[in-house]
């Protein structure tokens, strides 16, 4: 499995049995040339977390725009399943943009089935009645706290867990996220089946 996108995975190395590449700064096309210069045959399950860096000054058009180019390159270079991570809310400074991030998760749930993509809801584990769970993020606003970051990670490998069947997975496949240890300093989780 390849996890791809922008700094927001940048504290989840150690998770998911899984290949991640996070790019600080990374938009849409960024990933794009990324992946277009990347062997991906391999991956079986591609997921894809960007957006947060076009939101500030590009429009919800264009960033459809973006994604499906970026499916085209997955889609000429691999078989693999790709799921779409929302994009987080973020709070402080960036409160203008929420707008236009809520209308692009929105989007990219309404085009999943044209895609024949899935879309990962995450954003929802990170608002509480509607309003962004500040204590997750980095002072910045923007970025995950260690606690934050574990917060996408449980999120996420059940997720997956849930659609596996609809993925096409077997039990080798699962296998590589069905126990896994996350760790943060000295303490240690085991998420089991």
């Amino acid at each position: 499995m390849l996890v791809i996108g922008d700094s927001i995975l940048k504290l989840s190395e150690k998770i998911w049995g899984a290949q991640i590449r996070a790019y600080r700064g990374a938009k849409i096309k960024d990933i794009k040339e990324v992946l277009e210069d990347l062997d991906i045959s391999m991956f079986r399950i591609i997921i894809l977390h960007v957006g947060t860096n076009n939101l500030k000054k590009q429009s919800v058009h264009l960033m459809m725009t973006d994604m499906e180019d970026l499916l085209d390159t997955i889609r000429r270079k691999s078989t693999a399943e790709i799921l779409i991570s929302a994009i987080l809310p973020k709070f402080k400074q960036y409160a203008d943009e929420d707008g236009r991030r809520k209308m692009y998760n929105e989007y990219i749930r309404i085009m999943a089935e044209l895609w024949r993509v899935e879309v990962i809801p995450t954003f929802r584990t990170f608002e509480y009645r509607g309003e962004t769970i500040t204590t997750l993020f980095a002072f910045d606003g923007l970025h995950l706290k260690p606690v934050g970051a574990d917060r996408l990670k449980k999120y996420i490998i059940p997720f997956l867990r849930s659609k596996r069947a609809d993925l096409g997975l077997g039990p080798a496949d699962i296998h590589s996220f069905s126990t896994l240890v996350f760790e943060r300093s000295n303490d240690k989780w085991v998420i089991e089946e």
